[in-house]
């Protein structure tokens, strides 16, 4: 009711108006012996009521028009924010399906065979935690700090990949682009001895937690995403949120 009500609010103070006006018309109609003021004065106690009335709708209106307001915004980035999840997630499991060739592969073999790959850094810190805040009132007490702690996995997750780029390209292949030869497979010794005893093991570790790491964030934002709509549909029961896949 006070929703309708304050929807329609402008339209029943133009409503007022309308009844305002013809009343006094009428009045000044059936009062014709009178002169212009007397009517006026008969009519004091009516106006003043009616234009009590009307400035009350008015600042209901205004109140109620501000309340909607900032409604549409906290609807609108919660929104934002469920489809910049829905995205990271989809992001990382088209990353997924790029590398899962060599997943089962030995993890020395994987190190020296795995391309570098773009990683979407524009999806990184794209939620601002400050403006949803208004999650610390929300019956699940954890779902501000699952949100910010995915966003944070999420980063940490391009940064590991960032290094293991760098050092596959920088490092491992400015290295051995000199000493390559069509069908010449190096010994890992050979190769420690070309790239050092250091590179090859941090060349591997970097590359096995990034195999660690994708299916690990990409179920946590996905979980993350699940639990906000069921907290938005909760607050908001008469808005429409699109639900993750």
């Amino acid at each position: 009711m006070k929703t309708l009500v304050s929807r329609y609010s402008l339209h029943i103070c133009f409503c007022f108006s309308g009844f305002y006006i013809s009343a006094i018309a009428l009045a000044y109609a059936n009062s014709e012996s009178h002169d212009f003021l007397s009517v006026l004065n008969s009519l004091g106690v009516f106006l003043a009521s009616a234009g009590a009335v009307a400035a009350l709708l008015t600042l209901f209106h205004v109140v109620y028009s501000r309340s909607e307001d900032k409604e549409e915004q906290e609807v609108n980035y919660f929104k934002y924010t469920m489809f910049i999840l829905d995205r990271q997630a989809m992001f990382i499991s088209m990353f997924e399906s790029r590398i899962s060739p060599l997943q089962d592969v030995e993890e020395t073999k994987r190190a020296l065979e795995l391309k570098s790959l773009k990683f979407d850094e524009t999806l990184c810190d794209a939620i601002n935690i400050e403006r949803s805040l208004c999650l610390l009132s929300s019956p699940n007490s954890a779902l501000l700090s699952e949100l910010d702690r995915c966003q944070r996995d999420f980063k940490t997750l391009s940064h590991t990949i960032e290094r293991r780029n760098r050092l596959y390209i920088n490092d491992y292949q400015k290295k051995v682009q000199h000493h390559l030869s069509p069908g010449v497979r190096f010994r890992q010794e050979d190769l420690e001895r070309i790239v050092g005893n250091a590179l090859l093991p941090s060349l591997i570790e970097f590359t096995n937690e990034v195999y660690l790491q994708l299916p690990r964030v990409r179920k946590h934002i996905t979980d993350v995403h699940r639990q906000l709509h069921a907290e938005f549909k909760r607050k908001y029961p008469h808005r429409k949120f699109v639900e993750s896949k």
